[in-house]
């Protein structure tokens, strides 16, 4: 109940973290992600919904399929036009930036609503991109 209470609490655009504890191993220093798993697990759970990207929001469409073209090498819709993701540098892709909030994106954190990114799926993405962007 209280969980629940704190949910509502939540404001836009705030960034949901895990509640393990920090120092717990990131799962994909080994073993880096791949491109389904980043879709299957972030992009369509936690972004591809009728009130986000479903329907184009930010001009960025998500869908089951075509994902990996409309991401990688891709230019954003903001008016700096920065890359989305540029393959094995995570912290100049403009969809990670988004994703963990830094500064100078435009607009909100991924994923507003309190729906929020959580570490595990940061990590992933990040371990992603890092291993090259490949559509695997």
């Amino acid at each position: 109940m209280i969980a629940m209470i704190l949910g509502l609490f939540i404001a836009c655009g705030d960034k949901v973290t895990d509640t393990a504890d920090d120092s717990v191993e990131n799962p994909y220093t080994n073993n880096p992600a791949t491109f389904t798993e980043v879709n299957d697990e972030l992009l369509m759970k936690s972004c591809a919904f009728s009130s986000c990207h479903a329907v184009a929001a930010g001009y960025l469409l998500l869908e089951e399929d075509g994902n990996y073209t409309r991401l990688v090498d891709a230019a954003s819709f903001t008016l700096t036009d920065e890359i989305l993701v540029i393959p094995n540098d995570a912290d100049s892709s403009y969809l990670f930036k988004k994703v963990i909030g830094a500064e100078g994106i435009a607009g909100d954190i991924m994923a507003p609503s309190g729906a929020g990114i959580s570490l595990l799926q940061e990590q992933m993405l990040r371990s992603w991109i890092e291993d090259g962007a490949q559509n695997n």
